[in-house]
């Protein structure tokens, strides 16, 4: 069988590398990444891999193709879908990011404040006040409240309640006071709009 050069067999196959690279880049939301993704993969198999793995690959027929072949198509493939790849925590994540690292190179998308769209953080600020101050006007037991607030805004399971009471009392208390608060500022709602 004859000996393929490495250099030479990259050369002639770039190309098919690069669409089948663009091509799955596209399919997961990467567009504009497959030569990125190619260059990536290219590094691993020219530079990290051992060299006689590489050789040995590049000579191992694999269908019409060798094994090589097969092997780059997979780690494009693999880098291009999954969400743990090297590729996302490398370059996307930016995750081996120092002070060499030169900043205008990195793909930040820019987002400039509008003060027509409300803060995400603002908004949940503003409906957890609400709550809280509909739920300080409702007139229900202090107990009742005290579940709603356990659950609701510090977030514990009712299997950790530390007073006596059974789960399905906690839960009745805590359905009760939700249903009466949406009640309340749903009522509200309607009347200022």
């Amino acid at each position: 069988m004859e000996t393929l050069n490495l250099n030479d067999y990259i050369e002639k196959n770039y190309k098919k590398f690069l669409e089948y690279s663009n091509f799955y880049a596209d399919k997961n939301n990467l567009t504009g990444m497959g030569q990125e993704i190619l260059q990536f993969v290219l590094e691993i198999v020219l530079v990290d891999m051992d060299r006689e793995r590489v050789l040995k690959l590049l000579n191992a027929k694999y269908g019409d193709y060798n094994e090589l072949h097969a092997y780059i198509l997979g780690m494009i493939k693999i880098n291009a879908y999954s969400p743990r790849s090297d590729f996302r925590r490398k370059v996307i994540n930016g995750a081996y990011i120092d002070y060499n690292v030169d900043f205008r190179k990195l793909k930040i998308p820019d987002e400039t404040y509008n003060p027509d769209i409300p803060d995400r953080s603002d908004v949940i600020f503003v409906q957890f006040e609400t709550v809280r101050n509909e739920l300080d006007a409702l007139k229900v037991s202090d107990f009742e409240k005290d579940v709603f607030r356990w659950k609701f805004f510090l977030g514990n399971p009712m299997s950790e309640w530390p007073g006596p009471e059974s789960e399905g009392r906690l839960y009745k208390a805590y359905n009760l006071v939700l249903d009466f608060l949406k009640e309340q500022i749903s009522v509200k709602q309607l009347q200022f709009s």
